[in-house]
């Protein structure tokens, strides 16, 4: 699992290694997750801010902030605060969502045409939106078959949040682009 550096708290482990440690304080942890290849102070990126535990003790729970920044340093920015709270796993599938992000903003940044699209749901003029980056292989991932109702309708229900979080993020960058 590790540390943060600067603070102490223990860094959890479903923030991988797609995550950098940005932690400034002593009081707080912060890992970013680079939304585009570019990973300067312009660059979108995806905040996770972890309050303590100050020690690997696992009964002491963290508190989660996750947040949306059109900019990771430079100003003026536009942040969104995309979840808060104690839920390890409901942290943890938002950092899974900011990943499946990344992958859809760098299969956007990568095409010109897409590029110019300024909302997901716009998306889908040009393309089958909810296949960019790697949503199909998630919801692979939580059971899906193609070919048994059930256990589709099961991996659909498991996948649906964390998907629709990863598209509100590119949401939210389309919008607030500087381009």
């Amino acid at each position: 699992m590790g540390l943060f550096r600067n603070c102490g708290i223990a860094r959890p482990r479903f923030l991988g290694t797609l995550w950098h440690d940005v932690s400034r304080s002593t009081d707080c942890a912060e890992a970013a997750l680079f939304l585009t290849p570019e990973e300067s102070g312009d660059a979108p990126v995806v905040k996770f801010f972890v309050y303590g535990p100050v020690t690997t003790d696992r009964t002491i729970r963290a508190c989660y902030d996750v947040v949306f920044r059109n900019r990771f340093r430079s100003e003026p920015r536009i942040e969104v605060a995309l979840w808060v709270g104690k839920d390890e796993g409901a942290a943890q599938a938002w950092a899974r969502a900011a990943e499946i992000a990344k992958t859809i903003a760098t299969q956007v940044a990568d095409n010109p045409v897409l590029r110019a699209v300024r909302r997901f749901a716009d998306l889908h003029d040009h393309c089958d939106a909810n296949c960019l980056g790697e949503q199909e292989a998630f919801l692979d991932s939580c059971g899906w078959t193609g070919h048994d109702d059930a256990t589709d309708q099961a991996a659909l229900a498991a996948s649906t949040e964390v998907l629709n979080d990863a598209q509100d993020i590119v949401d939210y960058w389309l919008r607030t682009r500087q381009e």
